[in-house]
């Protein structure tokens, strides 16, 4: 029974799972020791078959779950990169700058470029776009009275 409950101790890969062993598991034993409720089964091999089930279903569930987190994680930032190149537009749109990102746009938006392309042409776009502000508000000129 204790290398039983060694071998399922070695399945978990994170604290959720040792949580749900740890959990079922003794609460299986006592039910099972106070109720009876597997009668042809000692009290400890219930609590390894309960637990070895719950951590069977939470990875169920993880992995029916995490598809659905990475897309909508996804489309977060998606809509967080779209947003900035959305803010920057109206900002550069006369200058060479503009034809850039509105080329990157045109590339992302017709399947071309992928997600993490775009995403670093937009932050090259913005770093850009701040040193252009840099370089002409401190040029100097700021300094001297007329």
């Amino acid at each position: 029974m204790i290398d039983d409950l060694g071998k399922l101790l070695d399945r978990v890969s994170s604290p959720v799972d040792l949580a749900v062993v740890l959990l079922s598991g003794p609460l299986a034993f006592l039910l099972d020791a106070g109720f009876d409720l597997v009668p042809f089964l000692p009290p400890g091999y219930v609590a390894v078959v309960v637990a070895s089930f719950a951590l069977g279903v939470r990875k169920v569930v993880e992995a029916r779950l995490t598809p659905l987190r990475e897309q909508r994680d996804g489309d977060k930032r998606r809509q967080q990169v779209r947003a900035r190149a959305d803010a920057l537009r109206p900002r550069v749109v006369t200058t060479r700058l503009g034809a850039r990102l509105e080329q990157e746009v045109e590339l992302y938006d017709a399947g071309i470029t992928t997600e993490e392309q775009f995403a670093k042409a937009v932050t090259e776009c913005v770093d850009d776009y701040r040193y252009v502000l840099r370089t002409t508000f401190d040029s100097g000129v700021a300094g001297q009275q007329r």
